[in-house]
C-alpha cells in the first residue's frame, strides 16, 4: 500500500486554468503546464510561453518589479524539468530519493516567485512575511483604497510577521516615478508604468540610460547587435570624458532599452500615419529561413501607397502561400492600421495565387472588404513573364536551377579578353533586321541612361544595348557575369548580350548562336522600350495597345517568337479595360484629336460587370485607346478623387486647367509596378534573423529601420546636421 502511495504522489493533475486573480503557486503553474503540454499537445517552448503570459498578467496587478520574460520562461521550464527528473526515478525506494520528492512536493505550495528584487524573501528571517494576494475585483492602480489581504500560508518553515503594505506600496510607486523621470522625454507616456518597469528594471543605484529612440534607430539600421553596441557606446562615452559607471552599459540593459524604444517608435508611427488620400495596397511574398535556419517560412510584405509615397505595414509569417493566407494577412494589417476605408486599389504580381478566379488573393480581399478595388497588375511582372517565355521557346531546357549555357560562359570569363568584343555591325543577319532602328534605339537608351534607376542592372542593360548596336563609349565597362539562376529574368538578357558580343572567344554551337541572335533582336527591336516605360501609369493603356500591334507584326521576322509572346500577353491585358483605360487621358503621347474622341466615348454605355482583363480578340488594331473608353471610365476618376470639370473644356486647354494638372499629378504618382513590395521583402530579408528572436520585436524592427532610412537617405554631413 505504501509503494502505491509513493508511486502516485508525484502525479500532478492537469489544470486547464490557473487561479484567476491570485498569484499562482508552483503547483498551479506545473498543473497548467502539464495540461497544455500533454492534453493540448503543445511543445515545451510554446507551453512555457503561454504559461508566462498568464503569470505576468496576474503579477502586473501587484506593481512589483518582475523578472524579464525570458527568465520567467526559463524558470517555468526548470520547474517542469525538476518534476520530470523526479518522475523518472520515482521507483527508487532510497532515502535520498524520498527526501527529494518530499522537498519538491512541499515547495509546490510556494508562490511561483518572479519578483525582480525578491520581495518575498529577505536575508533577515524576522522580516519574512506571508505573500500578499490581490483581493478579487481590486487593483492598486484603479482603487486608491486597495486592501491587500494575506494569502494562505505558503511556507510552512518560516515565521510570519505583519507588514505595512501601505508603506511598501508607497516605496514601490516612488521607484516607478524615479524610473519614469530617467526615461527619454520622447517616450510614449501612454504606456503603463508596469511596461516601463518590466523592460528597464531598477537597481540600487540609478544610472543614466544612454539609449534613446534616435540612437536605437541608428543601431538597428546598421544591424549592430547589443553585444557590439556595448563596446561602441562604452568607447563613445570614454572619448567624451564620461564616466562609464554613471551609465547603464551592459548587453542586457541595452537589449531591454532597444526593445522598449522599438515599441515606442512603432506606436508613434501607427499613431501619426493618417493619410488623407486614396490608398493602393501592395503585397509580395518570399520564402525566408526560419529561426532554426533548417526550415523555411513564407513571409508576406504588405505596403500601402498614395500620392507617390509608400508605407510598409508589416511582413508577417504565413502558414502557407495560398491566396487565402495572403488575403487574411493583408486584411489584418489594414484593420490594425485603420486603413480599410481608404484602400480602394491594389497592386500585385500576376501569379495564380493572386489572380485565381475562386481562391486568388485579389478576389478574396475584395470579398472581405466588401467592395471592388481597382486592379493594378504589376507591369514589371507582366513583362518579365513575356521575356521568360520567349527565352524558354528559343533556348534548350536546362536541368537544375542554373542555366547550363550561362554557367559555361561564367566559367570561361577569366579566359576572355574583355576589350575584344564584337557588335552587331559584323553580323549581317542581325544588321539587316535592326539597321532601320539603330538611331531610334540609340536615342532611347541614351535618354534613359540620364535618369536614375533603382537597380544597377537596369543601367548595365542600357549600356550593353548601346555597345551591341555599335555605339562605342569609353565610359562604358563590361561587368563580369553575375547571377545565372533561371528565376533572374534580367540576367537572361544581360547574359545573351554578353555571350553574343564575345562569340568569337566563346565556343557556341550553330543552333545556340542562332537562338541568341533571335533573342537579342527581339530584345532590341521590341522589348526594351516597353520594359523601361512600363512604370509610367499614364502610358500603360496606349503602350499595351501598341505592343499588341508590334508583336503581331513581328511574325514577319520570327513567327514562333510572335506567337508565344502574344499568347502570354493576351492573358495580361489589365490596362485596356474600360476603367483603367482612363489613364490615357493624361498621356502626352496621345494626340489632341484622339483625346476629343475619348471624351465623347465617355457617354458610351459600359458593361454592368466590367471585366478586369479584356479578350485580345476584341482589340481593334486600326483604332486607338478610345475603343476601350465608356461611362465606366469615370469610376477611375471618382476613386482617385479627381475633379472631372476639365472634361468640359477642349483638350488643347487642359494643360492650363488647374483641375487637370492636379489630376495628372495624382495619376502619375500611381504605382503600376509592385517594386515597393519587393523592397519590403528585401528589407525583411536583411533583418530576418538578426538582433531579435521575438516575432513582435522583429515587426517593430522593420518599422524602425524603414523610418530611419526615410529620415536619413544617406550619411552625408548635410543630411545628418539637418535632422535632429
Amino acid at each position: 500500500m505504501v509503494s502505491i502511495t509513493k508511486s502516485h504522489r508525484l502525479n500532478i493533475a492537469p489544470q486547464k486554468y490557473m487561479l484567476g486573480k491570485q498569484l499562482p503557486t508552483k503547483r498551479n503553474v506545473l498543473g497548467h503546464f502539464i495540461y497544455l503540454h500533454n492534453v493540448e499537445k503543445k511543445t515545451i517552448a510554446d507551453t512555457a510561453i503561454d504559461c508566462s503570459k498568464h503569470i505576468i498578467q496576474v503579477w502586473s496587478k501587484t506593481e512589483f518589479p518582475i523578472k524579464l520574460k525570458c527568465n520567467i520562461i526559463s524558470k517555468i521550464k526548470l520547474l517542469y524539468t525538476q518534476w520530470i527528473n523526479l518522475k523518472k526515478n520515482q521507483n527508487r525506494n532510497t532515502i535520498s530519493q524520498n527526501n527529494k520528492e518530499i522537498k519538491f512536493l512541499d515547495s509546490l505550495n510556494d508562490i511561483f516567485d518572479i519578483s525582480y528584487s525578491n520581495i518575498f524573501q529577505s536575508n533577515d528571517s524576522n522580516k519574512e512575511f506571508h505573500i500578499p494576494q490581490l483581493t478579487p475585483g481590486c487593483s492598486s492602480t484603479t482603487n486608491p483604497e486597495l486592501k491587500i489581504v494575506p494569502a494562505r500560508t505558503t511556507r510552512s518553515n518560516i515565521n510570519t510577521k505583519d507588514v505595512d503594505f501601505v508603506e511598501l506600496e508607497r516605496r514601490t510607486r516612488k521607484k516607478f516615478e524615479s524610473l519614469s523621470s530617467a526615461d527619454d522625454s520622447s517616450q510614449d507616456t501612454s504606456l503603463s508604468d508596469f511596461e516601463c518597469h518590466l523592460d528597464q528594471p531598477t537597481t540600487s543605484k540609478m544610472r543614466n540610460n544612454i539609449l534613446n529612440t534616435q540612437l536605437t534607430s541608428a543601431l538597428d539600421r546598421t544591424n549592430v547587435s547589443s553585444r557590439k553596441a556595448t563596446y561602441i557606446l562604452a568607447s563613445a562615452l570614454t572619448s567624451c570624458d564620461k564616466n562609464i559607471k554613471d551609465y547603464s552599459i551592459s548587453k542586457d540593459s541595452i537589449r531591454r532599452a532597444r526593445n522598449f524604444n522599438r515599441k515606442i517608435i512603432n506606436n508613434e508611427i501607427i499613431k501619426y500615419f493618417k493619410p488623407n488620400t486614396a490608398l493602393m495596397v501592395h503585397w509580395d511574398g518570399k520564402m525566408l529561413p526560419s529561426q532554426n535556419k533548417k526550415n523555411y517560412t513564407e513571409r508576406l510584405a504588405v505596403l500601402v501607397s498614395g500620392d507617390g509615397k509608400t508605407k510598409l505595414l508589416g511582413v508577417p509569417k504565413l502558414l502557407n502561400s495560398t491566396g487565402q493566407s495572403q488575403a487574411d494577412a493583408v486584411i489584418k494589417l489594414l484593420i490594425d492600421w485603420n486603413l480599410v476605408n481608404q484602400t480602394n486599389m491594389m497592386c500585385f504580381d500576376t501569379t495564380a495565387s493572386n489572380t485565381g478566379k475562386l481562391n486568388g488573393a485579389c478576389i478574396l480581399i475584395e470579398k472581405q472588404l466588401g467592395k471592388e478595388l481597382l486592379s493594378f497588375a504589376c507591369r514589371h511582372h507582366i513583362h518579365e513573364i513575356i521575356i521568360s517565355r520567349v527565352f524558354d521557346k528559343l533556348m534548350p531546357p536546362s536541368t537544375g536551377p542554373d542555366i547550363a549555357l550561362f554557367k559555361r560562359f561564367f566559367n570561361s570569363w577569366e579566359n576572355i579578353d574583355k576589350k575584344l568584343y564584337c557588335n552587331m555591325l559584323t553580323d549581317d543577319v542581325v544588321l539587316n533586321i535592326l539597321a532601320p532602328d539603330i538611331d531610334i534605339i540609340s536615342k532611347f537608351c541614351e535618354n534613359k541612361l540620364n535618369l536614375n534607376h533603382p537597380r544597377d542592372d537596369y543601367k548595365e542593360l542600357l549600356e550593353l544595348c548601346l555597345l551591341f548596336i555599335g555605339k562605342e563609349n569609353e565610359k562604358i565597362k563590361i561587368h563580369p557575369p553575375g547571377a545565372l539562376h533561371r528565376a533572374r529574368w534580367m540576367a537572361k538578357i544581360i547574359y545573351c548580350l554578353k555571350i553574343y558580343m564575345f562569340r568569337s572567344q566563346f565556343k557556341l554551337t550553330s543552333s545556340e548562336l542562332n537562338n541568341i541572335q533571335q533573342f537579342n533582336v527581339f530584345v532590341l527591336k521590341v522589348y526594351i522600350k516597353y520594359w523601361f516605360e512600363s512604370s509610367y501609369a499614364t502610358k500603360a493603356p496606349n503602350n499595351d495597345l501598341n505592343l499588341i500591334k508590334e508583336l503581331k507584326n513581328y511574325s514577319s521576322i520570327n513567327k514562333s517568337i510572335s506567337e508565344v509572346a502574344i499568347k502570354v500577353f493576351s492573358g495580361h491585358l489589365w490596362y485596356l479595360n474600360d476603367i483603367l483605360s482612363g489613364l490615357s487621358f493624361f498621356d502626352e503621347g496621345i494626340s489632341i484629336q484622339n483625346k476629343k474622341i475619348m471624351v465623347q466615348a465617355l457617354n458610351k454605355k459600359g458593361e454592368i460587370n466590367s471585366k478586369k482583363r479584356i479578350d485580345i480578340k476584341t482589340v481593334k488594331e486600326n483604332e486607338g485607346v478610345n475603343q476601350f473608353i465608356s461611362e465606366n471610365t469615370k469610376k477611375l476618376f471618382s476613386t482617385l478623387g479627381i475633379n472631372q470639370e476639365f472634361l468640359k473644356d477642349q483638350p488643347n486647354t487642359w494643360a492650363q486647367n488647374s483641375n487637370y494638372i492636379q489630376a495628372k499629378n495624382k495619376v502619375e504618382s500611381l504605382f503600376v509596378i509592385n517594386d515597393p513590395a519587393e523592397r519590403g521583402v528585401a528589407l525583411m530579408t536583411s533583418f530576418n534573423n538578426c538582433l531579435t528572436n521575438d516575432e513582435e520585436q522583429r515587426q517593430y524592427l522593420i518599422q524602425v529601420v524603414e523610418r530611419h532610412r526615410n529620415e536619413y537617405p544617406d550619411c552625408k554631413k548635410a543630411t545628418l546636421v539637418t535632422k535632429k
